[in-house]
């Protein structure tokens, strides 16, 4: 029977992983901070959330708005919203600008969010724009 991964084992693995894979090696990492998270251990997850940011790859965004997520979730809303300020003056991808405006919907900043739903749709190519609302298309 073969051995069960724990949450921690998973992000291990994945570490390695972003070394045997340097051209996926950044979205590797987010889902090992994810695992790092799942163990517990928020703080390793920080650590790899802030290496892609610095690496200012097409992933950087994911790893702010998780940031920004795990701050909010501590309580640490001014640290959030700082968060949220970097990945204002950076140039936030439509997948990263719709997570924001979800989680600030959720929280009750319906202003906020409006404007991270805004950027979002801004952010979309225009055939992601003609697929929204059609069988296998953005949603």
């Amino acid at each position: 029977m073969p051995k069960t991964l724990t949450a921690r084992d998973r992000a291990v693995e994945l570490e390695q992983d972003a070394v045997r894979y340097p051209g996926e090696c950044y979205e590797i990492l987010l889902e090992a901070a994810e695992a790092w998270q799942e163990a517990g251990e928020p703080d390793r997850a920080v650590a790899l959330w802030l290496e892609v940011i610095e690496a200012c790859g097409e992933d950087a965004g994911f790893a702010r708005y998780e940031l920004v997520e795990l701050c909010f979730e501590r309580g640490r809303d001014a640290e959030a919203w700082e968060h949220l300020r970097a990945l204002d003056d950076g140039s936030a991808d439509a997948g990263p600008a719709a997570l924001v405006a979800e989680l600030l919907a959720r929280r009750g900043h319906d202003e906020a969010a409006l404007q991270w739903f805004n950027r979002a749709i801004v952010a979309l190519g225009a055939d992601e724009l003609a697929a929204i609302g059609q069988p296998g298309g953005t949603r």
